[in-house]
């Protein structure tokens, strides 16, 4: 089970993630951009990649997901999915729908912290043996992941949203961990 927990972690980072509050916002604060906040040499690809990932999760944005989404472990998620009566499309979809809440009509994610990263092989190993106790893919893919990395980074962050309706954001992910990968056709996540 504790691997499992990994995997949902890092299959889809906010999936684990719910909160609410109350008070009262304006509708340009609701649409205000996303306020990205990273360490010093964090390179601006990573940054970018995050961005549209949360992004395309705040305006359930299929298509924004699937371009930042490392396409070799697109389809191997999609075979795990298909398995279990799922397509990678209804699990962004439930994915989407983890931050609403009853009695809000919509929400707007406000910040992302990246307090830290790491491409400590041992931090990263930990995500992709999650994958694999999950069975979402094995060691062999995980190797040729390796394989075609330039760069495999394990970055922390936490995220905040604001309901509507609310006067402060309200942290729905704290010290969450994504992996990300950079390969000669750009950079991507698992998630």
């Amino acid at each position: 089970m504790k691997h499992f927990g990994m995997l949902c972690a890092a299959c889809a980072a906010v999936m684990l993630c719910s909160a609410c509050g109350t008070g009262n916002k304006t509708d340009e604060m609701m649409q205000a951009d996303m306020t990205l906040t990273v360490p010093e040499g964090f390179d601006q690809a990573y940054s970018d990649c995050l961005k549209i990932y949360f992004e395309a999760i705040e305006h359930k944005d299929f298509a924004a997901y699937q371009s930042v989404v490392y396409p070799p472990y697109l389809d191997v998620y999609a075979d795990f999915l298909k398995e279990n009566d799922k397509t990678v499309e209804s699990a962004f979809d439930e994915m989407c729908t983890r931050f609403d809440e009853d009695g809000y009509e919509s929400w707007h994610i406000t910040e992302l912290q990246v307090p830290e990263y790491t491409s400590d092989e041992a931090s990263t190993d930990a995500f992709f043996q999650a994958f694999v106790a999950g069975n979402v893919f094995d060691d062999a893919f995980v190797e040729q992941c390796k394989k075609d990395a330039q760069e495999l980074q394990d970055v922390k962050f936490s995220l905040y949203v604001l309901y509507q309706g609310d006067e402060e954001a309200v942290p729905v992910a704290e010290n969450k961990e994504i992996l990300m990968v950079k390969t000669s056709d750009g950079t991507y996540l698992f998630g």
